[in-house]
């Protein structure tokens, strides 16, 4: 999958993945109290900890390992942990890779959850380097779903960033603006800034490649008010920049890439990106200003340190400067881009292979079609399996658990009949069970018409209610403000037409619902009309099977989302709002997600959630509800198919 990497990304969004290159290691106090003389295992751990010399780190981390006299020793997987993070921070990845399987071996037979959850993160770095992203998201996702067990949220959010930088290389943007948002759920604004800025970033970089540059830049700003560095800073702005040269704003792009060209900044690369759009971006405003100065002063700069994205993204520049210039000088650095995408990505080999398309003649040309048509089929058929690769991986994991708990409770339950068998006789217990199962049949039978029959009288009431207060209230109150239209006084007329316009809210919002072929229509019709400022993203809707579901569940799912809706709009100020649906064996998965200022205990039992759990539970469904003040809102709900 090496060839979905494209340049913008690895250059702009790749900046806050090498963070701090690896995750900082977290002190851990010694296990066991026992003194830390020296020549113990724990002695050696704290001293690797107190020194930032890596090769001295590492050495400490070996005397430590050689120090452990049992593997049940909880400074053991301390230990391990510590020399992978010095030979990964040394860049030594392919040494790393046994140390981290004995990681996570110790780490199970400890049932330490937090350092089998650094192995499998550690894992996830291994493939980054490799470029097995498939690989890489497999990894980052089960190290998450263990910080989430154990009740961590900072590193579940880490995670959740990781996920999303692998899903955007993929070109799966949709996902990665998805994971990316569900990290700003768990992130704390005071302790995480630089976090926070970089999964707004990364939004707004999803965005700009999907073509949404005012949303993109929106994003872009949001990271700008995170930013807690300067280089970070100059990014975001510089990404502001991009986005408004997409737009054709080249004024608004020149004003800010002058500044950056123009500021002090540390590294070379960063620099040489910045004159390099500045002159680009200026011949796109003007294509008779003449800007060679800057494109090889940025070109001069790149070669210097080797920066061979860098470079590719320069030649490309100038293969359009010179391309109505001088035909020789832009196939030259054409051919030039062409070399440097054969070693980066296939994204930018398509792109320089379509320029030398338009710039050569004869079998050259006809070569550069043909390696242009099969990287562009595999390009298409790469993006569509990165689509569909995050979601078999969330679910195969989902499944996995599931037949472990299932497991867990077969076995609860044999252990249940075999104390049984122990105190009666085959025969009575026999009649007993046949007595007691036909009675549960019978009664779930009943109580399950019950409830049908009391849902739908629930809904038949909110119909009639619904269209007396249209038919009677509404009217008699339009009737009203038109009889006194000459009489009252404006601000009479403001209180009458809000009343109205409250009445006939009320109406529509208990009025009667397609439960037949049209109903998913009508679910996101209201979902959309709910929305209100917040932006909505919809997972998997369209793979339900609909028809399966039974009448009543469709109204109490229709209902319940409305609600949520409309509790989110009233209450949340969220930016995003997540609705996925999915199918798994007898049960279709509903889970809510926004990113809003979430609620307290008040809110949580108020009469909107109460109605919620009320209607789930009419129809034996199952619903969790999740929530912090300032933290976003979520609601995870089961209905039985």
């Amino acid at each position: 999958m090496n060839f979905l990497r494209h340049p913008i990304f690895l250059v702009l969004s790749l900046l806050f993945f090498v963070t701090g290159g690896c995750e900082e290691q977290i002190e851990v106090q010694d296990p066991e109290n026992a003194p830390l003389e020296p020549g113990t295992a724990g002695y050696y751990y704290e001293q690797g900890i107190n020194t930032s010399d890596l090769e001295e780190k590492l050495r400490l981390y070996n005397a430590g390992l050689d120090a452990v006299k049992s593997k049940k020793d909880t400074n053991f997987v301390a230990l391990l942990e510590g020399k992978v993070y010095a030979l990964q921070a040394m860049g030594d990845y392919e040494r790393s890779e046994k140390w981290i399987k004995e990681l996570i071996k110790a780490a199970e037979f400890q049932k330490d959850t937090y350092f089998l959850a650094m192995g499998y993160y550690r894992n996830y770095r291994v493939d980054l380097k490799r470029n097995d992203l498939e690989q890489a998201f497999k990894n980052a996702f089960i190290a998450r779903q263990l910080n989430l067990s154990m009740g961590d949220t900072v590193s579940a959010a880490r995670r959740s960033f990781d996920l999303a930088h692998v899903q955007i290389d993929m070109g799966d943007y949709p996902g990665s603006q998805e994971s990316a948002a569900e990290a700003l759920q768990y992130l704390n604004p005071q302790k995480d800034s630089i976090f926070i800025s970089a999964a707004h970033n990364l939004i707004g970089l999803a965005y700009m490649d999907q073509g949404f540059n005012e949303d993109a830049i929106k994003e872009f700003r949001n990271a700008l008010s995170f930013a807690a560095r300067k280089r970070d800073s100059l990014t975001f702005l510089h990404n502001i920049a991009i986005a408004y040269k997409n737009q054709e704003k080249y004024d608004d792009a020149i004003e800010i890439l002058e500044e950056l060209a123009s500021s002090k900044i540390p590294d070379t690369a960063s620099k040489s990106r910045f004159i390099d759009n500045l002159a680009y971006t200026r011949w796109l405003r003007d294509s008779t200003e003449r800007v060679d100065s800057l494109f090889f002063q940025a070109l001069a700069m790149r070669e210097q340190i080797k920066d061979t994205l860098g470079l590719n993204t320069n030649y490309s520049h100038l293969t359009h400067y010179f391309e109505n210039k001088n035909k020789d000088q832009a196939l030259k650095y054409a051919r030039a881009s062409l070399e440097m995408a054969e070693a980066t990505s296939v994204v930018s080999e398509v792109s320089a292979l379509k320029k030398l398309i338009s710039l050569t003649k004869g079998k050259e040309r006809e070569n550069y079609v043909e390696r242009y048509m099969f990287l562009h089929d595999s390009i298409d058929e790469a993006n569509l399996k990165a689509k569909n690769y995050f979601a078999k991986i969330r679910l195969d994991e989902k499944k996995k658990q599931q037949e472990i708990n299932t497991l867990e409770e077969i076995n609860y339950k044999q252990a249940l009949e075999a104390q049984k068998l122990e105190n009666r006789n085959l025969l009575s217990s026999f009649l007993a069970i046949f007595i007691a199962l036909s009675a549960a049949i019978l009664f779930y039978f009943l109580k399950q018409r019950s409830k049908r029959e009391r849902i739908k009288g629930i809904y038949l009431t909110e119909r009639r209610i619904s269209k007396r207060i249209h038919d009677e209230l509404a009217n008699d109150m339009y009737d009203l403000m038109s009889s006194m239209e000459q009489e009252a006084s404006p601000e009479t007329k403001d209180k009458l037409a809000r009343i109205y316009y409250r009445t006939r809210d009320i109406s529509r919002e208990n009025s009667s619902i397609d439960t037949g072929a049209e109903y998913i229509d009508s679910l996101v019709a209201i979902i959309s009309s709910l929305a209100g400022k917040a932006r909505i993203i919809l997972k998997g809707e369209s793979s339900v099977n609909w028809q399966r579901l039974e009448e009543e569940k469709k109204i109490v799912i229709y209902r319940v989302l409305q609600e949520l809706m409309v509790n989110m709009k009233k209450h949340s100020d969220a930016q995003f709002v997540a609705i996925s649906f999915s199918t798994e064996g007898k049960w279709l998965h509903i889970d809510y997600k926004d990113n809003g200022k979430g609620c307290d205990g008040s809110l949580k039992n108020g009469n909107g959630l109460i109605n919620v759990r009320n209607r789930i539970s009419s129809v034996d469904g199952k619903i969790e509800i999740g929530s912090e003040k300032g933290k976003g809102f979520k609601v995870n709900m089961r209905i039985p198919v």
